[in-house]
């Protein structure tokens, strides 16, 4: 997978955040609303710094998390498609930014 596909997938996670956000569930004022929304702006700012950074995208830890991140990446599609718990999106949203993590600081 090379690290503009990435960075792709990413940005199709905030974008699953950001439709789950906007649908009322969680409420606008409830924690969990707020969990989700400091979930979407941490892979905001995890997407930002891959932009930025040169990834060597035949590095085999590279290839490994960019993989977590697609996988996981649909999963939080079809949990939020399935209206699944909010427990449920946060943990796919976790996994995504856990992959993310380790591909920012294998570079």
């Amino acid at each position: 997978m090379d690290p503009e596909e990435t960075v792709q997938s990413i940005g199709d996670a905030i974008k699953a955040l950001d439709q789950q956000l906007q649908s009322g569930d969680p409420p606008i004022n409830s924690p969990q609303w707020q969990q989700l929304y400091t979930s979407r702006e941490d892979l905001d700012d995890k997407q930002q710094a891959l932009v930025l950074i040169d990834i060597q995208a035949d590095d085999a830890t590279v290839q490994t998390a960019a993989a977590t991140i697609v996988t996981a990446t649909k999963t939080l599609q079809a949990d939020i498609d399935q209206q699944g718990t909010v427990d449920t999106i946060i943990n796919d949203v976790s996994q995504i930014s856990a992959a993310a993590d380790t591909i920012l600081k294998s570079v």
